[in-house]
């Protein structure tokens, strides 16, 4: 966490620096296996937690975890971070990357599989974005075109194999409006819509099943209307387990992947059902209503979005009202009318 010490916390507490101030003017925070990484509005990078492997990028005695946040050494400019399992890679402003950390599947894009503990140059230029997985790194370059690099055991480099590629390789997709990632998918928005590679164990691919075969190119996702997914806002990135969540232009959050621990979707249920994806529902003020002969009571509806945090009471007007029994109870413009009991 960087605060200084190594007890866990309940409630939220400031991150400080090795000099004993205030960690501020953070522009972007990541957080990879044990460490945090963040990026500040200079264009330095600050690392805490775990140094093994040389995941911090900087001096650590005896590899002991940094309690406070550090500079990682060498490297300014940076206008992007990204954290894999135990990796960070760091996009400068002259379009190249440098990493640090583990590299066994040549994730730091060095094309070898040397692990570094100071910022080395991954051999690629003009990039415009970076994102990890697991243990997988995705690169976007000026031309829109999208590289792919790293472990690739279900396919999530989108390169047609399950072949891990020490190799920065191309992927073959075209049109690339954005991408983003999860621990073992990778997510890419084009025009028509929104595509996905890799792991689906868990409805990851959001394409209507949890088949755990291996997609090793870009398949459409579908929401739970099975239409596309085209209305993108921001998709998330990093090492997130198998949850994936995008919010759309009109500010709603559709989630989808492994809802079945915690129920972290938000959807209503535990089960990782038609892609995963989460729709709003309507929640009416009382579900049983005990009334007199003659007596009136309104009702109300709520609208609830989830995860976005609204409820909005709807204009009964706007709402078709029916009974089962008029004898018993009418209903009308959200006003419920006890008319009488019927026996037998």
């Amino acid at each position: 966490l960087g605060v200084g010490d190594i007890e866990n916390k309940t409630l939220f507490t400031q991150a400080i620096t090795v000099n004993d101030e205030a960690l501020t003017d953070v522009k972007e925070v990541q957080t990879g296996a044990d460490f945090i990484a963040v990026l500040k509005e200079d264009g330095t990078v600050w690392t805490a937690g775990n140094s093994a492997n040389g995941r911090l990028g900087r001096t650590v005695t005896d590899n002991s975890p940094a309690t406070k946040f550090g500079q990682v050494e060498g490297i300014t400019d940076v206008i992007q971070i990204s954290a894999g399992d135990s990796y960070l890679v760091m996009l400068k402003a002259d379009g190249t990357v440098y990493g640090v950390g583990l590299n066994t599947y040549g994730q730091l894009g060095t094309e070898n599989t040397t692990q570094y503990g100071v910022p080395t140059k991954a051999n690629i230029e003009n990039v415009t974005k970076i994102a990890t997985l697991w243990a997988s790194t995705i690169f976007q370059k000026n031309d829109g075109s999208l590289y792919s690099v790293g472990y690739n055991d279900y396919g999530q480099l989108a390169t047609g194999t399950t072949a891990n590629n020490v190799k920065i390789k191309p992927i073959n997709v075209d049109g690339v409006l954005n991408f983003g990632t999860t621990s073992s998918t990778l997510y890419v928005l084009k025009e028509d819509g929104l595509y996905a590679a890799g792991y689906n164990g868990q409805g990851s691919l959001s394409i209507g099943t949890t088949d755990t075969s291996k997609h090793t190119t870009l398949t459409k996702c579908l929401d739970v209307h099975r239409n596309s997914i085209t209305d993108v806002k921001y998709m998330q990135d990093g090492n997130s387990g198998n949850t994936m969540s995008i919010i759309l232009n009109d500010g709603t959050v559709i989630m989808t992947g492994n809802n079945a621990d915690y129920q972290q979707l938000g959807a209503n249920s535990t089960v990782n059902n038609f892609t995963s994806v989460f729709e709003d529902y309507l929640e009416i003020s009382d579900r049983q209503v005990i009334l007199k002969e003659t007596q009136e009571k309104d009702l109300s509806v709520t609208y609830n979005c989830n995860l976005n945090l609204i409820n909005r009471e709807l204009n009964n007007l706007d709402l078709e009202w029916h009974t089962s029994d008029e004898s018993v109870a009418s209903i009308s413009d959200g006003k419920i009318t006890a008319n009488g009991i019927v026996y037998g």
